[in-house]
């Protein structure tokens, strides 16, 4: 299913934050970042990277956003 950048963010976030998932927290989260043509996602508070990809991972199974969204380094 296609979403927008933001709102593929705001999902990333809600599986950042997500109790049911092992290592959730809820300060933790993405800000989408305009880069070039399309968007980086940068990690907010102290959410391990690998946890975050992990989670972008995740959502990228069910949602593809209609703009390239690059997920933080490792």
């Amino acid at each position: 299913m296609n979403v927008t950048p933001e709102q593929f963010a705001a999902l990333v976030t809600e599986a950042l934050q997500d109790p049911e998932r092992m290592g959730s927290d809820l300060a933790y989260g993405v800000q989408l970042l305009r880069v070039g043509s399309g968007y980086h996602l940068r990690p907010v508070g102290d959410a391990p990277a690998v946890f975050v990809l992990e989670c972008y991972r995740t959502i990228y199974s069910i949602y593809q956003p209609t703009v390239s969204v690059v997920p933080p380094p490792v």
